[in-house]
């Protein structure tokens, strides 16, 4: 982890609402100079999002959450893109998703009154 820290120190991050594509977000952009910090940078995002898409797939997982969010969190995730953009004088990641009507429909009918899933811990 302390590795990481490092390498963000050196990253200029802009947290970002949405493009003019519609349904279409992008999250955050990661700038600097540095090669090897995009490359870790990118590296890192990348390993995310496999680590958010194999916990979704757990089967414990699977059994406390509705299935419909599930596979609606699943199409995000599957979406996603991290992409490395060269500026010239400087480098930068994105980390791109799609927001599917089908997620939007399942955030509508989960209700925030409803209590949160015990967890086994």
């Amino acid at each position: 982890m302390a590795d990481y820290s490092r390498t963000l120190r050196g990253v200029r991050l802009e947290f970002r609402k949405a493009t003019s594509q519609p349904k279409r977000v992008e999250l955050a952009d990661g700038e600097c100079a540095n090669e090897t910090t995009i490359r870790q940078l990118n590296d890192m995002l990348s390993g995310l999002l496999i680590l958010a898409q194999a916990g979704l797939d757990d089967p414990k997982a699977r059994k406390q959450m509705d299935p419909k969010l599930h596979d609606a969190y699943l199409a995000v995730l599957k979406s996603a893109e991290v992409d490395k953009v060269d500026r010239g004088s400087s480098k930068s990641v994105r980390l791109i998703f799609e927001i599917s009507p089908q997620l939007l429909e399942s955030a509508r009918g989960t209700s925030a009154a409803d209590p949160p899933a015990k967890s086994g811990r």
